[in-house]
């Protein structure tokens, strides 16, 4: 074997082995934020499944005055997190939305002028 064909051979090895590891790693984080996607998506189904059970049981209790304070509590947080936001625009409109209706609710007016924890 000549040394040309032995250095074609060695160049296309190191090719195929950079592509084949390029690949197993591209699945491998594809896989992985595949992953964590759908527990995100199930963490905030389950989070919503949780207010809304909560909410259920002080309505059926009679207790209105809780129900409010549970979901001004629910709309104060997600104003008040720091957490950003996929559409800037979307949180601060939903500000201005909570603001508005903080005029008739008492409960919300108050969780929302409280200081962010």
């Amino acid at each position: 074997m000549s040394i040309r064909t032995r250095r074609l051979l060695i160049g296309l090895f190191v090719v195929l082995a950079f592509l084949v590891v390029a690949y197993v790693e591209l699945n491998l984080v594809v896989f992985g934020v595949g992953k964590k996607f759908f527990r995100d998506a199930s963490d905030i189904g389950y989070s919503t499944a949780v207010w809304s059970l909560g909410t259920l049981d002080l309505l059926e209790r009679g207790d209105v005055d809780g129900v409010k304070r549970l979901l001004a509590s629910n709309v104060a947080g997600y104003c008040k997190s720091g957490l950003p936001d996929a559409d800037p625009t979307r949180k601060a409109h939903f500000r201005e939305l909570a603001e508005k209706v903080s005029t008739r609710s008492p409960a919300l007016k108050e969780r929302l002028s409280k200081s962010a924890p």
